[in-house]
């Protein structure tokens, strides 16, 4: 187990070196700068403001600069709004979407795990068809729309539950819906099919056999190997939740840090673009190495295959 972790540490750090590299050169391919939209700007202010923020340097220097910045802990300082650091605009944000992701996941997680258990134990039923239904539907409705149906009859026809805004419990209610319904359907789905598959299997047939109780034969052989594949999906889906949808916080008026990264791209915000695809991805790598040694804990055979960046 330790030979495993080590090597998935060291994927992780060459992992996130790699990453980190490789968005500051796309960063540098883009034509123009920061300043160039600025049509109020004469050639010897544009130049100062270049020569301000280091960005007068070759590539190397800047490249240098950058990682060294990186190591400490620095994510850069934000070229159109001025004395806020990318650090500074992180810390204010992020709880806000870190809030409402974890609701969405807690949400999701029981959800799916309660309709996937009906699923599975009365299959073709017309409990597991109307779930089924409404899954396909979770699936195949964009976020956006999801939001705006929601919005319509909970707060504007029968005056439920706020439109937008972040204020009280009742504000997070829609968008931790929204939020839900996508990974909701596809957990579902996967402890639904998944768990149709164990439970056909012998040494589940076997402990029925043996006059085991259904309740033990769920919970200490079936489930556990039914939400492998469950587990290796939360790492990706936790970190969009925690990160936030970008879609749903403008939709919802979320103060969080979907906000920004819209907001960065749409001024080309270069520092603030590459602090928060690097926070993203380090949250990203993260979660899915913490999920990585779940599933190798859970399932032994794990840690003697091939590790993969």
């Amino acid at each position: 187990m330790f030979s495993y972790l080590f090597k998935k540490i060291c994927f992780l750090l060459a992992s996130f070196f790699i990453l980190a590299s490789l968005t500051f050169i796309l960063m540098k391919m883009i034509p123009g700068d920061p300043f160039s939209a600025e049509q109020s700007l004469n050639a010897e202010a544009h130049r100062a403001l270049l020569k301000h923020h280091g960005l007068n340097l070759s590539y190397l220097q800047q490249y240098k600069n950058y990682i060294s910045e990186l190591f400490k802990g620095h994510l850069g300082t934000s070229l159109v709004y001025q004395n806020y650091t990318v650090n500074q605009l992180i810390r204010e944000s992020f709880p806000t979407s870190a809030y409402l992701g974890l609701q969405a996941l807690l949400f999701a997680i029981t959800l799916s795990l309660i309709l996937g258990l009906v699923c599975a134990f009365r299959p073709n039923s017309w409990s597991d068809h109307l779930i089924q239904i409404g899954m396909a539907l979770g699936i195949s409705v964009p976020s956006f729309i999801l939001a705006t149906i929601l919005q319509y009859f909970f707060s504007i026809k029968w005056h439920l539950l706020p439109l937008a805004r972040w204020e009280t419990f009742s504000h997070t209610i829609l968008p931790t819906i929204t939020l839900a319904a996508l990974p909701t359907a596809f957990m579902t789905r996967l402890i639904r099919n998944n768990l149709m598959q164990i439970l056909q299997m012998e040494y589940v047939k076997t402990a029925k056999a043996k006059g085991l109780h259904p309740f033990t034969i769920l919970w200490k052989h079936a489930l556990r190997n039914a939400l492998l594949p469950v587990l290796s999906y939360l790492g990706p889906l936790t970190s969009v939740l925690l990160i936030g949808s970008f879609i749903v916080e403008n939709i919802f008026s979320i103060p969080g840090l979907g906000q920004w990264y819209v907001k960065s791209v749409a001024n080309r915000d270069y520092s603030l673009i590459m602090g928060l695809t690097l926070f993203y991805s380090f949250i990203l790598m993260t979660l899915n190495f913490i999920v990585d040694i779940a599933c190798g804990l859970l399932d032994p055979r794990i840690r003697i295959m091939p590790v993969e960046v």
